[in-house]
């Protein structure tokens, strides 16, 4: 209430809570919050932000969690995408991402 909806550190809320559910095993809430920390990011930080790759990533596992593998890939590579931009080829973060579609296109086959 004292931030507004539209505030940076109440995207951070939402994505914390959402981690925090995820922990908890519900990956309904965990997505629902996620989706909403990242609909704030895009919004007051844009597309191409450190920030709202990690949102991206983190609804990469939610969906995985609750076995859209389909989305779970999206998810991840759009989460890339703005890290090679972002932060560069040769970050740490994109290893992480690199790993987990490896995973993701094993899961679907390919």
């Amino acid at each position: 209430k004292l931030l507004g909806e539209n505030h940076k550190d109440t995207a951070n809320s939402y994505s914390n809570l959402a981690v925090y559910y995820s922990a908890l095993g519900n990956k309904e809430e965990a997505m629902k919050h996620g989706q909403k920390g990242l609909q704030i990011r895009q919004k007051l930080l844009g597309e191409n932000h450190e920030d709202t790759a990690l949102s991206y990533h983190n609804l990469a596992d939610y969906y995985e969690a609750l076995g859209n593998k389909e989305e779970a890939f999206k998810h991840e590579q759009k989460g890339l995408q703005i890290r090679q931009k972002v932060l560069g080829e040769n970050h740490v973060d994109n290893a992480y991402s690199y790993h987990n579609l490896a995973n993701y296109y094993s899961a679907l086959g390919n």
